[in-house]
């Protein structure tokens, strides 16, 4: 293998609710209620968590899954956003049914 290959761990599927402080890289799915200068709020259903969008401009109303990194804050967490996939395309309660049977 290559010394010069950085490999990043492996996002953890999570619902804001159930982030801790070992969750390190996360995959997220939620609608942004709020943005504003780089940052954004999103509500998964079980909570609403910041997300930091950099230069990504995010537009409230939109339904997207989030890859990013966990950011412990005084509060609770943040989400450092690395990748964010438009899903307003996608069947809500189809997915919400999908992951639900993932789970068992």
């Amino acid at each position: 293998m290559d010394d010069d290959i950085r490999r990043r761990l492996p996002c953890s599927d999570r619902k804001i609710k159930d982030l801790g402080a070992d969750d390190i890289r996360v995959r997220l799915t939620g609608t942004i209620v709020d943005s504003n200068e780089g940052r954004a709020i999103v509500d998964d259903g079980t909570g609403q968590i910041t997300v930091n969008s950099g230069e990504t401009n995010l537009e409230s109303g939109k339904f997207l899954r989030i890859f990013g990194r966990v950011i412990p804050v005084e509060k609770g967490f943040e989400i450092q956003g690395e990748v964010f996939q438009d899903f307003s395309g996608v069947d809500i309660e189809l997915l919400r049914k999908v992951e639900k049977a993932e789970r068992g």
